[in-house]
């Protein structure tokens, strides 16, 4: 299954690989995925209907996203086709973490639209860490954590 974002790492294309390891899930009941990033291996894991599925990242932008994906994928996706698609637009986009008022000045829908379509102008489409602009495999992406639930 394709997934919502490029994202370094990310192993959609060799989950089939990884599959046979993970077992017939007879009496599995959770399946925790640590490192949620574009969903690659929650989506293609073949986890059965019967598993719970719960999704961490450090990246609470990619949380964020995917939680209201969950809540209204249209209001959403209304909210990022909205945006303006030109160069300067991406770049006003991608510096808005570095203004500290951004997060609390705007809804979860208004910061979840942002993050989608950085990735579509980034460096080769690959999600970018948004507060340093360096690739979400640097290990300076990694200061925001998502609060454990």
């Amino acid at each position: 299954m394709s997934t919502l974002l490029k994202y370094a790492g990310n192993k959609r294309k060799i989950m089939s690989e990884i599959n046979p390891y993970l077992g017939d899930w007879v009496g599995v009941k959770r399946y925790v995925e640590p490192f949620a990033g574009a969903l690659g291996s929650a989506l293609n894991a073949a986890v059965p209907s019967h598993v719970d599925v719960h999704l961490s990242d450090v990246n609470e932008d990619i949380i964020e996203l995917y939680e209201e994906v969950a809540r209204d994928p249209q209001a959403l996706q209304d909210a990022a086709n909205a945006l303006a698609t030109d160069e300067a637009s991406y770049y006003t986009i991608r510096a808005l973490d570095r203004d500290p008022l951004w997060p609390s000045n705007h809804t979860r829908l208004q910061r979840a639209a942002r993050t989608r379509p950085v990735p579509r102008r980034g460096y080769r489409n690959v999600l970018r860490c948004l507060t340093t602009g360096n690739d979400e495999s640097d290990p300076a992406c990694l200061s925001h954590a998502v609060p454990a639930s």
